[in-house]
């Protein structure tokens, strides 16, 4: 679309319309990513700043970069510092700010096993695993309890 004859850039991701499928399996990789374009945006789509959107797929990248080669566990702080920065350390899109103990109570009430739950399948801007596809369960996990333990009031 054109506005005064220049072109404008909107980003919109729509989490029940536009899939990104990553499937890693002996070093083999598919990305599939639909977009809509000159059509109506229906009300599921989110309206996001193309700053947000280069950060979400910058992260999925480095996801894919770091995935490729065997690596042993991960402490949660090398995979806050690798991961969870981009959007913890700021709170980028309504992320839980580290440090924040007041950003982060409420979810710390709902118990850890939730906060698990939520980042392995996402939650709100949040993409599954924090866009670390090859990270465990338990690196997740630690990886939740070292922003908890940074953010607690004591």
């Amino acid at each position: 679309m054109l506005n005064d004859g220049k072109p404008q850039i909107h980003v919109f991701i729509c989490f029940s319309l536009i899939y990104l499928v990553v499937e890693v399996e002996d070093n083999s990789l598919a990305v599939h990513l639909f977009m809509l374009s000159g059509a109506s945006l229906p009300m599921q789509c989110k309206r996001f700043p193309l700053s947000f959107t280069a950060l979400l797929f910058s992260g999925f990248a480095m996801s894919l970069l770091l995935s490729n080669s065997a690596h042993a566990a991960r402490s949660g702080e090398a995979l806050y510092n690798s991961f969870c920065i981009a959007c913890h350390m700021n709170g980028v899109a309504g992320a839980p700010k580290i440090g924040h103990a007041e950003d982060w109570q409420p979810r710390i009430e709902k118990g850890i096993n939730t906060l698990l739950k939520d980042a392995i399948s996402g939650y709100k801007a949040m993409p599954p695993k924090g866009l670390c596809f090859d990270c465990s369960e338990d690196e997740l996990h630690d990886a939740i309890q070292y922003m908890i333990d940074k953010s607690s009031s004591k």
